[in-house]
């Protein structure tokens, strides 16, 4: 189990700067009737992209980020076949994990509440946009869950980095006007093409988001140093360096500090995480951040909407 405590493990994250690659690939619209509408991922760690792909999986776009992990399933006495969507809409989407389990994905809250649920994926999404608007999966969609989540004899946990993948295969409206013979595959190109102005948007967004909840804005270089206390029970042996789920840096050597060039990837917004681990490579305990790099601030603002 991971422990997050300041005691234990204290983060200084100097000169932070870092960009997760702004979305430059174009979607391409898919007319093959084999590939699902779009693939929906999302992964149960905090900063984890929330990606949607239109080529069967073989690009994903940006569209959002997971601000908070669910740490436990709900109940539900609907939930009897594992690895469908038993409810979607602009509150949520409700994923059946079988034997009366959920868990749930969640828009970005507007309003702060006391009580949040802890069997619930939070996003930076809004509530009734993409994903939980028109572009939301409907129920009986297809979940493809974690092994260790099918099992309803054993108590079922989420762990950091559980991935949950989202088929969708989604047929034209009535509305929908063009010709029986081009009507499924235009449809396509029209989700794909909503799907590319979603993530166009979160991308031109990463400075204003990150100057509203008050995170870091960085250019050159990034020193990232872990600094820890004196007297450690569990002996820390190593630190690895992360960003966007991508070790960057492995050391023994104290201070255990790693020094990189943020004009190594592009402007926007970028995960780093930094871990320590014992001498057999267990995590012992992580931080995380989620910053925005701005090498070429001209450019960004060239680009913004």
């Amino acid at each position: 189990m991971v422990r997050k405590s300041a005691k234990r493990f204290a983060w200084m994250l100097a000169g932070l700067l870092i960009v997760y690659s702004a979305v430059r690939l174009m979607a391409q619209p898919v007319t093959d009737d084999g590939v699902p509408t779009y693939l929906l991922r999302v992964t149960n760690t905090l900063y984890a992209p929330v990606e949607m792909s239109v080529d069967g999986g073989k690009t994903f776009l940006v569209i959002g980020r997971v601000i908070r992990c669910a740490t436990m399933v709900g109940a539900d006495g609907a939930a009897r076949q594992a690895g469908r969507v038993i409810r979607s809409g602009h509150e949520g989407i409700a994923i059946s994990l079988g034997g009366k389990r959920i868990l749930k994905l969640l828009p970005q809250l507007a309003v702060a509440k006391a009580c949040l649920e802890p069997w619930a994926i939070y996003t930076n999404i809004a509530e009734g946009k993409g994903i939980f608007g028109t572009l939301g999966p409907s129920v009986g969609t297809k979940v493809l869950l974690p092994l260790s989540a099918l099992n309803t004899a054993v108590s079922y946990s989420p762990q950091i980095g559980d991935v949950f993948e989202f088929t969708v295969d989604r047929m034209p409206p009535p509305s929908f006007e063009p010709s029986a013979a081009s009507r499924l595959n235009d449809w396509k190109v029209q989700i794909a093409q909503a799907i590319q102005v979603m993530a166009n948007d979160y991308a031109a967004g990463a400075v204003a988001r990150a100057q509203a909840e008050h995170r870091l804005i960085v250019s050159g270089f990034l020193t990232l140093k872990a600094k820890l206390p004196e007297g450690e029970p569990d002996p820390i042996e190593f630190v690895r360096f992360l960003v966007d789920g991508t070790v960057v840096q492995l050391t023994n050597v104290p201070p255990f500090v790693y020094r990189w060039d943020t004009r190594s990837v592009a402007d926007g917004e970028h995960a780093v995480e930094i871990d320590a681990l014992d001498r057999n490579g267990k995590l012992i305990t992580q931080a995380s951040a989620l910053i925005v790099v701005q090498n070429h601030p001209a450019t960004s603002a060239a680009s913004a909407p």
